[in-house]
């Protein structure tokens, strides 16, 4: 990857391009579909009572918050005769299907109307529900550790409403790494060449700082007075999640973006930290 750093010079600013070398935790293109932990839903949006409902790669699921408080999902089909659970109610920490009152627990477990257990089990999505998002992670055995941060992690969350953008969202992430478009967007130079590691649960990192150049809005104006115009941002991508970590001066803030993609675009999930 050949980045672009700018520096000031007395006739004017001066573009160099140099060879960064970043590490590589495999040589496959990155799939469409990994198996890693996707945002599924705001956690506003998933009140007692209510059942949201989405597909990952293919597969259907509901999700629904239990008298317990924690959300659960799910795969959508009632599994005694198939009926879609969307049209479910809540009692308890599950879900009662509308055609016949079957039960689906949110370990999986299903029981009949009189209350005997059934001899199958109804297939649950590992759920996770940090930033004020809700997380499910889609892929077979048991699901990793969960890498985007740690929970107790002091910071006040508020969540965006879902954006649905006209592009795939690999092409999205890449956007993020792009530090070329700092000065045409965000009126940001780039002062010296990206950090680049991978962390130990296989995610790409990458640590730069930036200068605000003159112009620019009301963020550049106190970005001017808490820095002196400076900025250090930190990006963390694993999969299709990214996490992206910035200090002036003393305050810092966190940014999650969770990408999924729906047909031929992405829905975006995004939160955003201050310190409390």
């Amino acid at each position: 990857l050949v980045w672009q750093v700018e520096g000031q010079e007395a006739c004017g600013v001066s573009l160099a391009a140099r060879q960064v070398n970043v590490p590589r935790a495999a040589s496959a293109p990155l799939p469409l579909w990994p198996d890693t932990w996707y945002a599924v839903a705001r956690s506003v949006d998933v009140g007692p009572k209510q059942i949201a409902n989405g597909q990952i790669a293919g597969r259907a699921f509901v999700l629904f918050r239990g008298e317990a408080g924690v959300p659960s999902a799910p795969d959508a089909h009632c599994p005694h005769m198939g009926t879609h659970l969307r049209t479910a109610s809540v009692v308890g920490n599950g879900l009662r299907c509308a055609m016949h009152h079957w039960v689906i627990g949110s370990d999986g477990a299903v029981k009949g109307p009189d209350g005997s257990c059934a001899s199958y089990r109804g297939r649950v999505w590992p759920a996770r529900e940090q930033f004020g998002l809700v997380f499910l992670f889609a892929g077979d055995g048991d699901p990793p550790e969960f890498p985007y941060g740690d929970p107790a992690d002091h910071f006040a969350w508020a969540s965006a409403k879902p954006l649905a953008l006209v592009a795939d969202w690999r092409a999205l992430l890449v956007n993020g790494f792009d530090t070329l478009h700092m000065r045409t967007v965000h009126q940001r130079a780039v002062t010296s060449p990206p950090e680049f590691s991978i962390t130990a649960l296989g995610g790409l990192r990458m640590s730069y700082q930036t200068r605000v150049l003159p112009g620019g809005g009301l963020s550049s104006w106190l970005t001017r007075i808490m820095s002196g115009g400076v900025l250090t941002i930190t990006q963390t991508c694993h999969g299709p999640t990214m996490v992206v970590e910035s200090q002036v001066g003393r305050f810092k803030s966190r940014a999650v973006f969770g990408l999924m993609q729906l047909g031929g675009a992405t829905q975006v999930f995004a939160a955003f930290g201050a310190p409390h």
